[in-house]
């Protein structure tokens, strides 16, 4: 999903996985029930985001994810 900077240009980026309350899916016009919980969140009141970051530090898109994590592994 593009963020606010997706149209400013960068060069490089960066892909960042986030842990982010799942409350923040009500941002992206998604119902936290949208995305049901898993074994990658920590929590049942969180879930994961990848987010792309460009050079200047502006997250340009975000991608809410449900990936298998290893156990104590981060995210």
């Amino acid at each position: 999903m593009p963020l606010t900077y997706s149209a400013l240009p960068y060069t490089d980026a960066q892909i960042v996985r986030l842990e982010v309350p799942r409350s923040a899916l009500e941002n992206f016009g998604l119902a936290p029930a949208d995305l049901p919980a898993d074994a990658s969140a920590v929590s049942h009141n969180t879930v994961l985001a990848d987010v792309l970051v460009g050079e200047d530090g502006l997250a340009r898109a975000v991608r809410f994810v449900r990936a298998e994590r290893a156990p104590g592994v981060a995210p």
